[in-house]
């Protein structure tokens, strides 16, 4: 099933080639036509087209159809809940603005959507397609989106997930056994969270990042744009991604707690923390396989700040016995204090551009 959400009457450009008011359609973005028409939902409970749009994806009755596409016009402000969720097996909604950027705004505490809420999801999938902002709440309690129970979070085009402040974990996405996407321009810039995963937090799952995708400008103790918890997560970066400027205690741009890391590509860059500017690996619970990229201009302002290979101004890993048992160096680019000392973790670097 796929959801496509369009609010108030406009003109859609990127998401169409044609005049369609804004609503709740059948069908995904590319199937629409100026026949289609919006699905009527005055009778469906909500105090938003948004909560309307869930609930009448949610129904049993509708949960077979498929496809939707909620196409907004305007900008939304709704209410923190952690009940607006969405639930329906085989159902896939696509959320895109019309015209010109479109910001939904929480003016609360909790989440904006929970993706999953459900015991084991079977083809559930939420996308944010072009022109989609999602605000979240200073001094929020939870993330702005939680995805989980083998649900697929997507972010894609030009969507953003920003200013969303948490007093424990997981300042934008939260990821829990389920899978989050980011393509094309997508951000998730400018959260905090008080503890850990200032910009994304991986429970478990797998969180990718590719085309142009990024996290920036995040703040959290420990990851600052990114914090990896569990040792089933799965964190890979691909082509010209960023984790860029992002600060934090420990991991400024990255904290591998436990899981893998796959770096086939992107710049880690412009990030600070006491340790582990760009990178701090926690092992022996956790992999780094790093094939290609840069990881360049992150600062370790720690006591050790002038001496990468203590705090790691480009990268710190934690070692249980100092001796390079399992890790290696090869094909790169090195440049600045020596290479730290690895414990028994798993870590490979080669082809890679290195900072410190």
């Amino acid at each position: 099933m796929r959801i496509s959400i369009a609010y108030d009457k406009c003109t859609v450009h990127e998401a169409a080639n044609f005049p369609i008011t804004a609503g709740l359609y059948l069908g995904a973005p590319e199937t629409l036509s100026a026949g289609s028409a919006a699905i009527d939902l005055k009778s469906t409970t909500g105090a938003t087209i948004i909560d309307k749009s869930f609930a009448y994806v949610n129904a049993a009755d509708n949960a077979s159809a498929g496809e939707y596409t909620l196409l907004i016009g305007g900008d939304i402000e709704v209410a923190g809940s952690n009940s607006r969720a969405l639930i329906a097996n085989n159902a896939r909604l696509t959320i895109m603005g019309i015209g010109k950027m479109r910001t939904i705004s929480l003016t609360s505490h909790g989440r904006m959507f929970d993706v999953g809420a459900g015991q084991d999801q079977t083809n559930l999938s939420l996308i944010l397609g072009n022109n989609i902002t999602l605000k979240g709440w200073d001094g929020n309690n939870q993330s702005v989106v939680c995805v989980r129970n083998g649900a697929v979070f997507t972010m894609q085009g030009n969507s953003k997930i920003t200013k969303n402040k948490t007093i424990f974990d997981c300042g934008g996405v939260n990821v829990s056994s389920a899978s989050f996407i980011m393509k094309d321009t997508s951000s998730v810039s400018g959260n905090k969270a008080e503890n850990n995963g200032g910009g994304v937090f991986v429970d478990s799952g797998s969180f990718t990042m590719e085309d142009n995708a990024s996290v920036s400008n995040n703040i959290a103790r420990y990851g600052g744009g990114v914090y990896i918890m569990a040792e089933e997560s799965v964190y890979s970066m691909k082509g010209n991604t960023a984790v860029s400027k992002n600060s934090a205690e420990y991991g400024g741009g990255i904290n591998l707690r436990r899981g893998i890391f796959n770096m086939q590509g992107g710049i880690i860059s412009g990030n600070s923390a006491v340790q582990g500017g760009g990178l701090d690996i926690q092992q022996p619970q956790a992999a780094a396989y790093i094939s290609n990229g840069i990881i360049y201009g992150n600062n370790a302002a720690g006591r050790f700040a002038n001496t990468a290979s203590n705090c790691g101004a480009a990268l710190f890993i934690w070692g249980n016995n100092g001796t390079a048992e399992h890790g290696s160096y090869s094909g790169g680019t090195w440049t600045g204090a020596a290479i730290p000392t690895v414990g028994s973790g798993y870590y490979i670097f080669r082809d890679v551009t290195i900072e410190v």
